[in-house]
């Protein structure tokens, strides 16, 4: 179920107007540790490039 609204929600947005951006992740996930270490924002920004073209049917 949980998914289902997750992708409910994507689509509501783009509806909307809004597109996934790396201004969309919390500064925090950029900020907290994790078990490999911190996020690299310029990685995040490459994955929701892929994203977005998967979504959009393009080649990544």
């Amino acid at each position: 179920m949980g998914e289902r609204i997750y992708w409910e929600r994507v689509r509501l947005r783009e509806r909307l107007g809004f597109e996934a951006r790396l201004d969309d992740v919390p500064q925090r996930f950029f900020e907290t540790p994790t078990p490999r270490g911190q996020l690299d924002p310029q990685r995040v920004a490459r994955m929701l490039e892929i994203f977005q073209a998967r979504r959009a049917g393009a080649p990544a």
